[in-house]
C-alpha cells in the first residue's frame, strides 16, 4: 500500500483500480495518506487560508456535464437569471 502512496506523491495520479485499492485499504494506510496530504498542503500553502467565491448571475446552462447539478437536463432545478436592475 505504501508503494501506491509513494506513486501518488511522485506522479500525482493513480489509475481507477489503484484509487479503489487505496480507498478500500486498512485505516492505517488511509491515515498515512491523510498525513501525507496534509504535509504537502502545509509545505505548499503554509498555514494560509484561501477563500473562493462564485457569483452566479444565472443557473441556466447549455452543457450537460455529468457531475454538475446545473446541467441542462436536470429538470428539478429552479432556474433563474438576474435582471439588469
Amino acid at each position: 500500500m505504501t508503494s501506491l502512496l509513494d506513486r501518488l506523491c511522485e506522479k500525482h495520479s493513480l489509475s481507477f483500480d489503484e484509487w479503489c485499492t487505496l480507498l478500500a485499504s486498512e485505516e492505517m494506510f488511509r491515515e498515512e495518506a491523510r498525513n501525507r496530504a496534509e504535509k504537502l498542503a502545509v509545505d505548499h500553502f503554509k498555514k494560509q487560508i484561501f477563500y473562493r467565491g462564485i457569483i452566479e448571475f444565472s443557473n441556466y446552462c447549455k452543457n450537460d456535464c455529468y457531475y454538475c447539478g446545473l446541467q441542462k437536463s436536470n429538470t428539478t432545478v429552479s432556474r433563474f437569471r438576474l435582471d439588469h436592475s
